[in-house]
Order: structure tokens, then sequence, then C-alpha cells
């Protein structure tokens, strides 16, 4: 797309971040007849919205037995209820590249955690299957998985494709969306909020942060809420046949699927430790992932041998501090919104809870299921 040039600007909704968060937000304002401006420093799904192969998980990062430790049935179901309903939406948009998701379990301990989520979740009307290992090695290709738990509704998109329909939708609803505008800052006065951006101002009634890991370059309290955590993916040539499911590994830290043309694509999180705080922010790919992202797969797939890599990306991704998405008012800070935090689940929550959060910019009130997001649930330390 073309970018587009700004001049003085007066809106009631400015949303800063043109991934799949803030796109669906944007669309999410303009359907309810709320002037809304979108403002994005690259192009529309650039950063990490397409950083990661698609995957749309059910729920959290973390499992759902420790989810339901932590706060309890009741919550933890409402959390899954919100990711299935975010799926559906997603369906309703575009069509998968591959249907259903299964999660591998290399270790005892990890088939343990299968197991004990799959007896909670099977008191739920989501429709899990627990896998044994015969099972699970010949739907994957893998001869190094012990079980599994499969989840036959999960899909793989083109992210490129649901930003790219969110897109048309929020700008047939009346939503500006421009590109190559980076917001440098947000200045509250007595009567409106000024972002400023090399090419001017932007007055706005209430800002919309949906920038994941660079929330914390635009309002402090992101400094201690969001970790960003650099994400990476490879896309290898053409392989022989293994799957036609979505796999993914180490508790959604590795999610791969092979194309039907036989390319692998794999996305990971795992080997940022390895980098220091000053190559997160390096857009370029970094080689120890790489590396190291190469060797999983040969691990999973030992037949594989060598592996031709066609492309290599990377994106920030926004990780909070609790594992909980950030969807409302900030405290202290009621006009600017967070809309961010999505640990790497982005697909699975974002078209939800931007419905969710723009009722909430209509009305005052937010459904009471996603009152756990809320930002005001955190505190500033010091």
């Amino acid at each position: 797309m073309k970018k587009q040039t700004l001049g003085p600007e007066r809106t009631d909704v400015a949303v800063v971040g043109g991934g799949v968060s803030g796109v669906a937000i944007a669309g999410a304002l303009a359907r309810r007849g709320i002037e809304t401006l979108l403002l994005e420093g690259e192009t529309l799904g650039a950063g990490a919205s397409s950083a990661m192969p698609g995957h749309i998980f059910l729920g959290l990062v973390d499992p759902y037995n420790r989810i339901v430790t932590a706060l309890g049935a009741v919550r933890a179901g409402q959390i899954w209820e919100i990711s299935a309903e975010n799926r559906r939406q997603v369906r309703k948009r575009i069509p998968p590249l591959r249907e259903g998701l299964l999660a591998l379990a290399q270790k005892p301990h990890e088939l343990r955690e299968f197991e004990e989520a799959f007896t909670l979740l099977s008191r739920h009307p989501f429709p899990v299957e627990s896998w044994d290992e015969k099972r699970a090695r010949e739907a994957s290709g893998s001869p190094k998985v012990i079980g599994g738990l499969y989840d036959p509704e999960g899909i793989v998109i083109d992210p490129t494709l649901l930003v790219a329909a969110l897109a048309k939708e929020a700008r047939a609803a009346g939503a500006r969306l421009l590109e190559g505008i980076e917001v440098e800052g947000i200045e509250s006065t007595n009567r409106d909020l000024q972002l400023s951006t090399p090419h001017g101002k932007v007055h706005t009634e209430i800002v919309v942060i949906a920038t994941n890991g660079y929330a914390r370059r635009l309002h402090p309290f992101f400094g201690h809420a969001i970790l960003p955590r650099k994400g990476q993916f490879l896309r290898t040539r053409p392989l022989p046949p293994m799957t036609t499911l979505g796999l993914h590994a180490n508790f959604g830290s590795e999610a791969w699927y092979q194309e039907k043309g036989g390319r692998i694509v794999l996305g990971s999180l795992r080997w940022f430790e390895r980098e220091g705080e000053e190559r997160i922010w390096n857009p370029q790919p970094a080689a120890r992932m790489t590396e190291g992202m190469i060797t999983f797969l040969r691990e999973f797939h030992p037949e594989l041998g060598e592996i031709p890599l066609e492309r290599v990306g990377v994106g920030i991704m926004g990780f909070s501090c609790d594992g909980l998405p950030l969807v409302g008012p900030l405290p202290g800070a009621p006009r600017i919104v967070s809309m961010a935090g999505f640990c790497g689940r982005g697909f699975g929550f974002a078209l939800a809870c931007a419905e969710a959060l723009a009722g909430m910019i209509e009305t005052g009130t937010i459904a009471p299921p996603y009152r756990l997001f809320s930002p005001r649930r955190l505190t500033i330390a010091g």
C-alpha cells in the first residue's frame, strides 16, 4: 500500500499500531459509528502479526490446568470461551490453511500436564482429544513424541490475509488507516490527547495503544507490564510430506506446519533468551535463533536431513507480566487504552477483545469476562 501523509488531524479515537489487534479494534469502533483514525509506522501487518506461522490456539500460553490452579475453573473457562469465540470470528473472515492443532509431548511431565488439562477441559464444550504415542507420531510425522493433546477445531491461517480482511472491513465501515506514520509520543492536556508524529499532531479524545511489544515506548506503564520478546520464523524450501496438521511443542514456544506444496513454516520464541536486550529490537534475524530452529526441526523430524531455507523473518511480541492480555484503560489514565500484551496469542484473542473493547469505549462498560484482562489489575512498583 502507498504510504500516506498527515496534516492537522482531530478524531474521536486514535489507534496506534496496524497489526491484527490494531486493525481489529479500528474496525470494531468504526462499525459503531465512532470516528476512528489508525496510525501505523510501517505497513499494515508488517510487525509481529507477520512473524509467526498463524496458529490459532485455544486459550493462553500456559496449559488449561495451570490456569485453573491460578484463577479457578470459572475464570479459566471464560478465557477459553473468549478464545473459542475469537476463532469463530476468524473463520468467518478467511479460510484456514490447515485444520486441527496438535500439541506434542516429548517428556513425561509434558504428557502429565496434557492429561490434567484434558480431564479438566472435558468438563466444558471444548472438543479436545488425548492422543497416545502411536497416534501422535503418525499424525505429526515425528518419532520423538510420546503423546499429544489434539484440538480438532484449531486452525492455521495466513496472517497477511487476516490483516487484509480486517483492514478492508475497517475501511468499509469508515475508519481511516494510515501507513508510514510513526507515533513518537502521547501528551495529555485538559482538553484532549495529542499524538506527536513527524508529520504533525493528532488530537483525539481516546487513544488505543495496539503496538504490543513496542507499547513501552509510548507509555511508562508498559515498561513494567509488558516484556518485549523477539519472535522469529523461517520458511523452508519444499520438503517431503510429513503432516497435514498444525503442530506445536514446548507449550507453544515452537509452532509449525507444512504447506501443501511441502514447505515447512516454523515460528519460535524459545531462543530469544540468548539475545541481549539490545538485540531484541534488532529487526534482522538472529543467527543463533535460526540455528536453534533448524536444530529443533532436525530433532523432531530426523529424516529431513538438509533443511534449505527460503525465508527468515522476525517480529517483536509483547508478553504481559502475568500472562493475561492487557485490554482496557490504563491505571490513572482512563483516556489511554491498551490493546496489547497478548503473549504471542494475538490471533487467538484480538478479534473478540476488539469487539468487547469497542463496546466499552461506546458505552462505558465491558462484558464481565473481559474484566479479567483489565490493565488496572496491575500496579506500578516504585
